[in-house]
């Protein structure tokens, strides 16, 4: 399991926001806490603070010396420009007004930018699961927490699929991952300061010399019509996606928990499986994303793993089977073999698979490989059906 620690420098500033941290697995930070904290004892501190140990850089060496140790799999950091995100926040009508007010908080801000550009760059980090992110118990907590579903539920299905679990927030004076994040915070806001975070997150420009060359992801929120474009495109998508999933997509849920067949029958069914088939030639060695996979694995009703080009819709298996349906005009009941309706009339209920070849059209579904999106020719479920006849009064 992955896990990205990330704390807030600059809270106050009138310029610049920034959360950094670091990614890397929970076995990996278990034995990086008691190496820290074997440093704290050490050095005399109770914890690790950068802006205490600003004049002492030796010390601060000292303890990035641990982060070097370990197998930490990449530093991620995000600079935004606090007096232009109030400005843009300030220029928008906003269908909430409360919306304004947690955009005008670099932190929200900061948050949802870190959360995504993680998920959005994952493969190119190299990292092939979802990840649960982990801030500074900060007085936000309530609000980032509540800001999560619509963040999760907006977000363009290529990056759902990276969004772990629900961030947890932790206190940094019992979390050296945290400490190590402030001390990495510290340092981006203050390359941001001098000119140029960008540079200095590439450079690695610390008082000392770098003895490992640890991946790195920087985001930099600087120009007014970045923030205008971000968020008229957030607004427009979530309202979308907010109307397309409480009309459309929950009546074609609807139409196959009811199984759309005749009244003889009860139906149930349960996905097991699916196979693609793509229009263009497989590259060597094209499989399926694992975040795909292990989404599928975990529910295959419900896993919205299939992505509609038109509009980034998102689909399960079961709104896939739903939507062949409507299209096909035709029910359960159509699909079952003639012998398992026999077998269901007189020996009660019967339980057996069926296949689904849906074929669709160049441009309509594709699903993320680890070459990227990968149009649909063809997919087909594999679906365990459950039928009896239904009891006559």
């Amino acid at each position: 399991m992955l896990q990205a620690y990330f704390d807030a420098s600059g809270t106050g500033d009138r310029e610049a926001h920034v959360i950094a941290g670091y990614i890397a697995t929970a076995d990996t930070w278990a034995e990086f806490s008691k190496e820290w904290k074997s440093r704290l004892g050490e050095a005399g501190l109770q914890r690790f603070k950068m802006n205490e140990l600003a004049g002492r850089m030796e010390v601060a060496a000292f303890f990035y010396r641990a982060i070097e140790q370990f197998d930490i799999l990449a530093a991620i950091s995000c600079v935004v420009r606090v007096d232009h995100l109030a400005t843009v926040v300030n220029e928008i009508e906003w269908p909430d007004p409360r919306w304004a007010q947690k955009l005008r908080n670099p932190y929200h801000f900061a948050f949802r930018v870190i959360v995504e550009g993680v998920a959005r760059d994952q493969i190119k980090l190299g990292l092939d699961e979802p990840i649960t992110f982990i801030f500074d118990n900060q007085n936000e907590a309530k609000v980032l927490t509540e800001a999560w579903d619509l963040l999760k539920f907006a977000a363009a299905p290529q990056i759902q699929l990276f969004l772990g679990d629900a961030p947890s927030f932790q206190e940094d004076e019992e979390a050296p991952p945290l400490q190590a994040a402030d001390l990495y915070a510290w340092w981006v806001l203050k390359w941001q300061r001098e000119g140029d975070a960008k540079t200095g997150v590439h450079d690695q420009r610390f008082d000392w010399e770098p003895k490992k060359n640890i991946n790195r992801l920087h985001m930099a929120w600087l120009e007014k019509d970045e923030f205008r474009n971000a968020m008229k495109g957030s607004i427009e998508r979530a309202e979308k996606l907010r109307f397309d999933h409480m009309l459309g997509k929950k009546g074609l849920t609807q139409e196959v928990k009811e199984g759309r067949g005749r009244t003889d029958f009860k139906y149930s069914i349960r996905h097991l499986n699916f196979e693609p088939q793509f229009f263009d030639d497989r590259p060597p060695n094209l499989k399926l994303q694992d975040a795909v996979r292990k989404r599928y694995s975990k529910n295959a009703n419900t896993a919205q793993i299939f992505i509609q080009n038109r509009d980034d819709g998102a689909f399960s298996a079961a709104e896939m089977l739903s939507w062949f349906l409507k299209k096909s005009n035709t029910s359960l009941e159509d699909h079952v073999p003639g012998e398992e309706l026999a077998k269901a009339l007189t020996g009660g209920t019967r339980r057996f698979r069926v296949s689904f070849p849906i074929n669709l059209t160049r441009g309509s579904f594709h699903v993320m490989t680890n070459n990227g999106p990968m149009d649909l020719k063809r997919l087909t479920l594999l679906v365990e059906y459950t039928i009896e006849p239904k009891r006559r009064s």
